[in-house]
């Protein structure tokens, strides 16, 4: 704030400011910080920050209208066609959506998120095969992905395929168990907030059963109760390489690498 303060004129510390305030859960402050940073330079990440700010005080306009403009300026920016691609087909808008994920898909083939809401979005608009094909892959890397597993039982038996329905809707409750699991350590990791290895397990839970925007969500958390622990840095290398972000995967195993073995706290 004093940095900013100083050099208003700064468009970069300010998203940095931003960025600092998004990880406290201070979306409406950090909004109006990242509208200056994009007044200074309509840079298409300050428009995809803001975007995630409007997305989590449930502003969808303002989320769109941020998300269209951040593509405007970069046409291939992943995360974006994906988050627009989901937001309007929340809201109905199936065609244009799909649209949307196709295009994350080819510049992010390797994101599991893409490929799950993608699947399931065809399986919604009945193109069987394609839904098949992509929610299949989802459950090979990720067996125990609960939604992934539900929608794909739904399309073998719309699609005639009853015993291998059959088989995917068992792995289905077999899962459905981890789900419990998952919200029994979620409220555990609420009623004890610093329990760095509570927060790990959680984060575990959560990639097993395909929720890598949830770990990585909770892993973050977790680096800022403990920024020395080199365990959260190799939990938070597993979940970019999940999104199919290897550079950050990378970066995050490298400074676990220097950080040695579990880092005092």
């Amino acid at each position: 704030r004093k940095a900013v303060d100083a050099r208003p004129e700064e468009d970069h510390w300010l998203m940095v400011l931003a960025k600092a305030q998004l990880e406290q859960g201070k979306n409406l402050a950090a909004g109006k910080v990242l509208q200056r940073a994009i007044a200074l330079d309509p840079n298409p990440e300050y428009f995809h920050a803001h975007a995630m700010t409007a997305l989590n005080t449930g502003d969808l306009a303002a989320a769109e209208s941020s998300l269209r403009a951040c593509l405007e300026r970069d046409a291939g920016h992943a995360d974006a066609l994906f988050r627009l691609g989901g937001l309007l087909m929340d809201q109905g808008h199936n065609a244009e959506g799909i649209k949307y994920l196709e295009r994350a898909q080819i510049v992010n083939p390797r994101n599991l998120d893409t490929l799950y809401r993608l699947g399931s979005a065809y399986r919604h608009t009945g193109k069987l095969d394609e839904a098949e094909q992509l929610l299949t892959a989802v459950v090979r890397r990720v067996p125990g992905h609960v939604g992934a597993l539900h929608n794909l039982a739904r399309v073998l038996i719309e699609s005639g395929q009853e015993e291998a329905a059959r088989e995917v809707m068992q792995q289905f409750q077999e899962m459905s168990k981890l789900r419990d699991e998952i919200d029994f350590n979620a409220l555990a990791v609420r009623k004890n907030p610093d329990n760095i290895d509570g927060r790990l397990l959680l984060a575990s839970l959560h990639m097993r059963a395909g929720r890598v925007q949830d770990a990585l969500t909770g892993l973050h958390e977790a680096r800022v109760l403990a920024p020395r622990d080199a365990r959260i840095y190799r939990s938070l290398g597993a979940a970019y390489r999940g999104l199919g972000d290897e550079n950050n995967a990378l970066r995050a195993e490298r400074f676990a690498d220097s950080l040695g073995g579990k880092a005092n706290h």
